[in-house]
This record gives structure tokens, C-alpha cells and sequence, in this order.
């Protein structure tokens, strides 16, 4: 695995009002002697039962193998000591499961110095500060105000029909009830605060009850925590209710009569709170349960996430206990809690965190749930157990002794695994070691404070210049491999029927109808150019327009258009879908295109890229939606990026049969999504290997989901 791919863990929240954070990081160190791990161990492995392993082993201890016929390891096991089959289940791996070889190095800190645990697991991460609310001045006091359809006709109603309460200044309440209405805030002259004793939000009369912030301004609403009951946003009827739209901070204070258990939210899954959330009390235990949207920020209360809970956001919580979480999250999360767990016992099957996680002071973590993100932890405990357990990212756990599977069930963990201690039970434990999580759009925040660190010097590229036509015609590598694959272990039947066997299958998603991003054209055209002229240990520039990308595994495409001009007099390059006329404008300066020509293209006189159009066009890699059309402002597809790339590197005409004389299919690759497709035939060839006769190399492609061929950062997913 080439390390420079591994990311930060976390990243602080985005919310402007939200204090910026550091966390600790994955290891970042270039390890040259390390470039296909799949476990870094400092200690021993242990593996019992069926696993399956795709990559090297690097033990500081022994590597022990029992009851292990079953096995599957495809990676070198690189061990102090040799490596010990243990029966003849094992043998049977060794001799008939296994590819590699088992390698024994007296010398294993030159392999595992450089992820030692001192250096990454220290903790700077920094809370948000909670808004400041207690010396606001309020303009107007109210008692107990309704805010519903029935009791308050005189209400003003919008275009909807509900009745709505407009606050405009800063103003105190004893209670606040809505039932089928909204209050809106109007921060149209400036932040508004709103100070309410109870507060209480449901629907009547098929309306929801939720408030409205309007204006540029904030608005924050602070509200009590009431004792022992929950803080009262509940969903009463059978419709869904909104609390909170624009930009709305929830400040949740502790009740003057303390508090013992505290619920916010709801049990139904249509409710949402849609606000920023801040909580400093100390209740026994804190639980949310209504799907939010918005980041939360905790103090040192333990807590729980229940099953019907969702957040679009991230979660600090500093309380030192428990972080019990059954819900789902498509942001970060940072807890200070002891003992960490992600369960799986709600509604959510599919993806349930799909951020990174920081538990830097965790004695124990347990996950049974599917997570995508990468994970830093001190934790000493680590199990990853149940059918729905599956950790897509990279795990840094260097103090932990990891059990992947247990009586409980099997566990997936498919990105690297850095631990202590390794031990594999049970069917189904499977360790894929690729570089961690790829698809977790996330983007480092800087310290306050930020320290600069020592980067290389960037070294100009030897061969590919600025201004040079780079001629990529005739390459046979992929260059396209689709989304993390689903992987579940099937049955294989006798002819009556009984379970006489078992076999791997990973159902692949190429997303050909996706739209291919700004990120993903830097990288393959990158990837492409690095392996006709041998520049990946190329060190480019990055250039400050890219500079907020660094650490990401695209920086590297983004960095090489940087220096070939793609990026001049853009003042921050974003990454996301990218339209048919920049496709043409990144291809004009990525391969230093010089010939141009006229076109009869009708559309493209006011376009930004018309010279660009007519650049590639006549190079014959584009070509238009008709005989006058080029549409340069529709975003091009995956399947129609492949197409248009194929033409670029001469693969256009090369068929589809393999060195063995078969037809290459989607199944043959476990694709699941392009059978039919009008892009099908291009985007097989597009994610297969050629050799120089100009046939397929299925061999190399089905054995490891990837294609070894394809030497240069060939476990980069896109």
C-alpha cells in the first residue's frame, strides 16, 4: 500500500460558528518496504476458522494458523518468527489457499517504526465552543404562547396554510408550544435569541410543528432540559414536523431541578431536527433518537445514539464514559468516551457511519455495523463482530488486540489494519487490504493555530513538462475499477442440493449513469500518464488553489493539471461533476494537446472551453451529441467518460476476449450494474488488463478484485 494515500481520520465540523479542530492522523510516513499491508501487527496474529486475507502480513511476533483449511491468503506474511500451520486444516492453506511466500525478518522495526503508536495516537483536538447566551439582553418577555391551527385563528398563516408567530428581537418565554404551526425568526437586522423555560413541538391537523429561521443572521434558540423527561419535540400524529430550517443554533441548558435522563428528540423516523446542538449538562445518561441535520456538540454527559436516530453532521461529545451508537451518520464523530460501540440493531442496513471516527481515549471498541470511514483509536479492546459488521476505511488501533469475528458472527474489515495483536474467528472474517476509505468526501480543517509542516520538495517531472504532448495510445492498463464492492460468502450446492462448499463473491459497482467528477478525470488521467512514463515518485507542487485537498487521494491528479496550467486563474479548485466542455479543457492541458482545428459545432461560439472543444476534437478523442452539437455545459457520465478516454489511450477497437480464448462479461468481474448497458463493452475494456497480443488478463483481474498490472497505486478506488 503506497502510504501517502492514507488520510487524516478526522476532520473538524463545518459549521462557521463551530470552533476548528486537530486530531490525531493515520500515519502519513512513506514506508518503502511496505507497499501491499493488509495487517501491521506489532505483536502476533492468530487465525482460526475461515478468513480471508487480501494482502502482505507484517508481524512483530508470530503468525499462528489452526483449523484453517479454509483460509484464503493472498499477500506475503512477513514475521520475527516463522510462520506456524498448526494441523492439516492448515496445511491445506499453505499448500492449496495460499499465494505468497512466508518471510522471516530479524529486523521488523525497520517495517513497524514508522506506525508507531507515541508519534499519532496524541490527542489535539479542540471542542467547539458553545455560542455565548448568558449575558444577552432581552427586548421582550412573553408568557406561555401557542402557536396552532385551532386556538389561534387571529395568526397570521402563509402560503401553506400554517398559522405562523414571527420573532424578531431577542425575547424570553415561559413556554413555548407549537402544534401544527411555525414560529419564524427573522434575523434580518441581526442575530435573534430565543430563551424558552418548556418547549414543546408536534403535529395537528396533518401540519407539522417546526420554526423557520429567515435572514442572513443566526438564530439561537435556548431551551431547558426538563429533569427526568425528555426535552419535548415530539411527532403526535401521523404526519412529520421540521424543527428548524436556515441557520438555527439549539442551545440545550441544564433545568433548574437538575437533570437525571435526558431524551432529545422523537421516536419517529419522519421527524428531523434540523439545527446545530449544543449540550453541557451532566445527566446520568443523554440519548437522541430523532434523525437531525446539523452538527452536535456534547459535554460530559455518556451517551446514546438510538436506532431510529440519523444525522447529517458531525458529533463531538467530550463525556469520558460510554458512546453508545445504533444510528446512522453521514458525518464525522469525536468522542472523549472510554468504551466506544456502533451497534447494529435498528432500522439502518446499509452504510451507518459514513465519516471517520476518533476515539483517541477509548479502553474498548466494538463495532457490528457498516462503516466506511477510516478509524484512529488508543483503544486496547477492539472487536469487529456480526454479519453486519464491515469496516471499509483504515483502522489505526495500534494498542488494540483486534478479534474479527466471534461466536457471534462473522466481521469485514476491508481497508488496512494497524494493531497490536491480531485474532480471526469464525466464518466470514475478512481483511481487504486496499488504502483505507476513498469515497468519504472529507476535507481537512486547520488547527486555530496552524504548524506548518516539513513537506518534500517538490522534484519537476523528468519527462512530462508543461507544454509537451504526452501520448498515452496503446497502454494496457485499467484504469477504472468502480465502488468498494459488496462482499458476502455463498453456498456452493451439490447436485441435491447440500452444502458441500463455500466461495467469496464481491457484487462491484461501476455507477456508469453517475456523473464523473473533477477529482476522478485528475486522477485517471494522472494514473495513466505515471504509467507510460514511470513519474510516480514525481513530487508536484501544490499550488494554493488545491492546497485545502492536500492529504486526499486526488490531490496528486489535481497537483499534476496544476502544473500543467489547468488550474491558472482559479482561485479554489472544488472537486464534484465536471461538464463535457472541462473534460475537454482538463484533456487539452493534462496531455499538452496542441493541434486544434474549426468544428460545425453550433453551441460552443460563447463557451469558455470552445478552443479546448476543438482541440480534442481534432485529436479524435471527443466527439459531439450530433453533427453540430457538443453540449459543453452537460455533465459527462461515468460510462460516457470511459467512452471518450478508450478513444485517448487507443482502446477503442481492442475486443473483449481473454489469453484463454473466453468472452469477458460483468459477471466475470462481479459487476452487478452495466449487463445491458448501451456503455457495457467500454467500460469492461475500461476496467481490464491487456497484454501486448492485445488479449485480457482475467486471471490476474478475478484474483484480486484489482489488477496487479496495474503497478501504481493500483488499491486506489474511484
Amino acid at each position: 500500500m503506497n502510504m501517502k494515500k492514507m488520510v487524516s481520520c478526522l476532520v473538524a465540523g463545518s459549521m462557521l460558528t463551530m470552533a476548528v479542530s486537530a486530531f490525531a492522523q493515520i500515519p502519513e510516513t512513506q514506508v518503502s518496504t511496505i507497499n501491499n499491508a493488509a495487517v501491521v501487527a506489532f505483536d502476533g496474529v492468530n487465525a482460526h476458522q475461515s478468513m480471508n486475507i487480501e494482502g502482505d502480513v507484517y508481524a512483530g511476533g508470530q503468525v499462528k494458523f489452526d483449523n484453517a483449511g479454509e483460509n484464503y491468503l493472498d499477500g506475503d506474511i512477513i514475521s520475527s518468527q516463522e510462520v506456524s500451520y498448526q494441523d492439516e486444516y492448515s496445511a491445506i492453506l499453505k499448500d492449496t489457499n495460499r499465494k505468497g511466500v512466508d518471510k522471516v525478518e530479524e529486523n521488523m522495526s525497520k517495517y513497524l517504526d514508522a506506525y508507531y503508536p507515541d508519534t499519532y495516537l496524541t490527542d489535539d483536538s479542540v471542542k467547539p465552543e458553545t455560542p455565548a447566551y448568558e449575558d444577552v439582553e432581552y427586548t421582550s418577555a412573553q408568557g406561555w404562547v401557542g402557536v396552532n391551527a385551532w386556538s389561534y385563528p387571529s395568526l397570521p398563516t402563509d402560503e401553506n396554510g400554517y398559522p405562523y408567530y414571527t420573532i424578531s428581537e431577542n425575547t424570553s418565554f415561559d413556554g413555548l408550544s407549537v402544534q401544527g404551526g411555525k414560529v419564524v425568526i427573522d434575523t434580518t437586522n441581526g442575530p435573534v435569541y430565543v430563551k424558552v423555560n418548556q418547549l414543546s413541538f408536534s403535529t395537528a391537523n396533518d401540519k407539522k410543528g417546526y420554526i423557520e429561521v429567515v435572514g442572513d443572521n443566526p438564530a439561537y434558540l435556548i431551551s431547558q432540559a426538563s429533569g427526568e423527561a425528555m426535552v419535548n419535540v415530539v411527532d403526535t400524529g401521523d404526519g412529520t414536523f421540521d424543527f428548524g430550517t436556515g441557520d438555527l443554533k439549539w442551545i440545550i441548558v441544564p433545568s433548574q431541578w437538575g437533570d437525571s435522563w435526558v431524551s432529545i428528540g422523537s421516536t419517529s423516523a419522519n421527524s428531523m431536527i434540523c439545527a446545530d446542538i449544543y449540550y453541557d449538562g451532566e445527566p446520568q445518561n443523554l440519548s437522541f433518537n430523532a434523525p437531525t441535520k446539523g452538527d452536535i456538540v456534547l459535554g460530559s454527559a455518556p451517551v446514546s445514539f438510538g436506532n431510529t436516530f440519523t444525522l447529517e453532521g458531525d458529533i463531538y461529545s467530550y463525556g469520558t464514559s460510554k458512546f453508545d451508537f445504533d444510528g446512522k451518520i453521514t458525518g464525522d464523530i469525536v468522542t472523549k468516551a472510554e468504551t466506544v460501540r456502533f451497534a447494529n440493531s435498528g432500522q439502518y442496513a446499509d452504510e451507518r457511519v459514513t465519516g471517520n471516527v476518533n476515539a483517541i481515549n477509548a479502553t474498548s471498541y466494538e463495532v457490528s455495523c457498516h462503516m466506511v470511514g477510516n478509524t484512529v483509536t488508543s483503544a486496547e479492546t477492539f472487536n469487529i463482530y456480526g454479519g453486519g459488521a464491515n469496516i471499509e476505511g483504515t483502522v489505526y488501533a495500534p494498542k488494540a488486540n483486534v478479534k474479527i469475528g466471534t461466536t457471534s458472527g462473522n466481521g469485514i474489515n476491508r481497508g488496512q489494519l494497524i494493531c497490536n495483536s491480531l485474532d480471526i474467528y469464525g466464518d466470514g472474517a475478512v481483511i481487504w487490504g486496499h488504502a483505507g476509505n476513498t469515497a468519504a468526501d472529507v476535507t481537512p480543517v486547520p488547527s486555530e493555530e496552524p504548524t506548518p509542516e516539513p513537506t518534500e520538495e517538490p522534484t519537476p517531472a523528468p519527462t512530462v513538462t508543461p507544454g509537451e504532448e504526452v501520448d498515452l495510445q496503446g497502454l494496457g492498463y485499467a484504469y477504472i475499477f468502480g465502488y468498494e464492492p459488496a462482499i458476502q460468502r455463498v453456498d456452493v450446492t451439490d447436485e441435491e442440493g447440500n452444502v458441500v462448499d463455500g466461495k467469496w463473491v464481491a457484487e462491484v459497482k461501476m455507477a456508469p449513469d453517475d456523473a464523473v467528477t473533477r477529482e476522478q478525470v485528475a486522477a485517471m488521467i494522472t494514473r495513466m500518464v505515471d504509467q507510460k512514463y514511470g513519474t510516480t515518485d514525481i513530487v508536484y507542487p501544490v499550488t494554493d488553489n488545491i492546497a485545502k485537498h492536500e492529504g486526499t487521494w486526488y490531490v496528486r491528479g489535481l497537483a499534476y493539471l496544476a502544473q500543467k496550467g489547468a488550474f491558472d486563474g482559479v482561485d479554489s479548485v472544488e472537486i464534484g461533476a465536471v461538464t463535457r466542455g472541462e473534460v475537454a479543457k482538463l484533456l487539452a492541458y493534462g496531455l499538452g494537446l496542441a493541434k486544434t482545428g474549426e468544428t460545425e459545432f453550433t453551441d460552443i461560439a460563447d463557451s469558455q472551453y470552445k478552443s479546448y472543444i476543438e482541440t480534442v476534437v481534432a485529436y479524435g478523442y471527443m466527439n459531439g451529441t450530433s453533427d453540430t452539437t457538443f453540449e459543453p455545459d452537460k455533465v459527462m457520465t461515468r460510462a460516457e467518460f470511459c467512452q471518450m478516454f478508450n478513444n485517448v489511450i487507443g482502446r477503442t477497437d481492442m475486443g473483449l476476449v481473454a489469453q484463454d480464448g473466453t468472452t469477458v462479461t460483468p459477471e466475470l468481474y462481479s459487476i452487478v450494474d452495466i449487463d445491458g448497458h448501451w456503455a457495457e463493452d467500454a467500460m469492461l475494456k475500461a476496467t481490464s488488463a491487456y497484454d501486448d497480443n492485445g488479449l485480457i488478463d482475467t486471471e490476474t483481474r478475478i484474483a484480486n478484485i484489482r489488477n496487479v498490472l496495474d503497478k501504481y497505486d493500483s488499491q486506489t478506488w474511484y
